[in-house]
């Protein structure tokens, strides 16, 4: 993600900083502003994050026993919604 890359890592981790805590997903025009660097350099910084970040989602998977706190699964359904469904 690196190599051959003349941004400063100290931009680039401001980068995966607020690209790891937005929860909508960043633009790359606010990654712009917020960095202070050209478009085409935001866009592809946050490709190569995006990239990064898949990459270890598809190396790790979630295996055996998995206990979770709340979840909800299917589609709509009739009535009640959130807490307390059936």
């Amino acid at each position: 993600m690196f190599h051959k890359n003349q941004t400063p890592l100290t931009k680039w981790f401001v980068a995966i900083y607020l690209v790891a805590n937005d929860e909508s997903g960043i633009a790359a025009t606010t990654l712009e502003r917020a960095l202070g660097v050209s478009y085409p350099t935001a866009w592809l910084t946050l490709r190569k994050i995006g990239v990064a970040m898949a990459d270890r989602n598809a190396k790790y998977r979630l295996e055996g026993i998995v206990q979770v706190d709340d979840f909800y699964l299917g589609g709509e359904s009739e009535g009640k919604r959130g807490r307390g469904t059936d």
